[in-house]
């Protein structure tokens, strides 16, 4: 078959890779040449091998995920597909991070004091930045969106300077979306990344973040906010699955990410029931209600022990015949998310047939 542009093949061990990827745009099925030289048997074998219990969900990082890469570059060998400058490996750093204990958290009202347990009553996110925060003002600050769009800003009149914000995880999702957002489709808002930078460009110098009543996801139990954060290996030592907090190298950042739960929000509010109704009050409305909690200062300490690990992608070239010096890059991850913490079910492995087995 002739190649009309050079093709450049990637491999990528994390879907946060350092190489860049350029996609092709606005083609909705293959050309037909293209569809001549598939052979579908081929295809469903690499997919079977890739996605097999054997490989144990592709984990990153982890000695399956490099199985994985040596499986295609075999495959890469065994076929057409060149090497990039004499490269077929191409290895990168990834940081791991864990919880160094103590990590604490607490608050003060007053005479009153709430020394809260990790696990319990908190836990932090695996984007959590390490830091120590000492008497710092608490503000409530609803959904923690700014939302022009929408004409909707928890943060309007709100002065965070230098305070930890309280916020609540999603969006609201009122059916009637003339009152604002999509209703029950969230938008990029109700991230909780989305929530954390719009608190940083605020002057926030830390983020709780608690469920929303109507949360489902997992974890979530009836009538009960759960704070589950990233399963750190320190905070559980018992469960083998945990699994450090995985990135590219880079400076940490310095704000606390904590999830928070029923605990924290009872004694904040002067009891659970208080904060569902300031919560479903703001999410069936529409309407901001973010506060600063007079007389309350909060102080908390995280600290990270970091390591390293070097993880593959693998890389191919196709040279094209008509336009050899145009390239085309194309991209797709081979790592998934392993196992599942705490192996409950019979069958606990994510095998990762369409994420993203089928897409090498």
């Amino acid at each position: 078959m002739q190649r009309t542009f050079n093709l450049i093949l990637l491999g990528v061990g994390i879907l946060a890779s350092p190489l860049v990827l350029s996609t092709l745009k606005g083609q909705s099925s293959l050309p037909v040449e293209s569809l001549r030289s598939f052979d579908s048997v081929i295809a469903r074998k690499h997919v079977e091998i890739l996605a097999s219990d054997a490989m144990r969900g592709r984990n990153t990082p982890s000695p399956e995920l490099n199985e994985a890469a040596k499986y295609i570059e075999e495959a890469f060998d065994d076929s057409d597909v060149e090497t990039v400058n004499g490269i077929r490996l191409h290895e990168y750093t990834l940081v791991l991070r864990d919880l160094k204990l103590p990590t604490t958290l607490m608050f003060i009202r007053g005479a009153d004091t709430l020394h809260c347990q990790p696990r319990t009553d908190f836990v932090p996110f695996e984007n959590t930045g390490e830091g120590t925060i000492t008497n710092a003002r608490l503000v409530v600050a609803g959904f923690g969106i700014t939302a022009p769009e929408y004409k909707y800003d928890d943060y309007m009149g709100l002065d965070v300077k230098g305070a930890v914000v309280l916020v609540i995880r999603g969006e609201p999702s009122v059916t009637d979306t003339a009152k604002g957002f999509r209703g029950k489709a969230m938008t990029h808002h109700a991230s909780s990344r989305e929530k954390i930078q719009n608190a940083r460009r605020h002057g926030a110098i830390g983020v709780l973040i608690v469920d929303s009543p109507g949360y489902k996801g997992p974890g979530a139990t009836p009538g009960k906010l759960v704070a589950r954060g990233h399963a750190w290996p320190a905070l559980y030592p018992e469960i083998p699955t945990t699994e450090p907090s995985v990135s590219m190298p880079g400076p940490v950042r310095t704000e606390p990410i904590l999830h928070v739960g029923s605990s924290v929000v009872s004694w904040l509010f002067d009891s659970l029931s208080a904060f569902m109704n300031y919560a479903l009050t703001i999410d069936s409305t529409v309407t901001t209600n973010s506060r600063e909690l007079a007389g309350v200062t909060v102080s908390c300490r995280v600290s990270l022990k970091n390591d390293s690990v070097r993880v593959p992608n693998v890389v191919g070239f196709v040279r094209g015949s008509e336009i050899p010096d145009e390239y085309v890059v194309v991209g797709a991850h081979f790592d998934h998310v392993g196992v599942e913490r705490g192996g409950k079910k019979a069958d606990s492995i994510y095998n990762g047939a369409d994420d993203n087995a089928s897409g090498i």
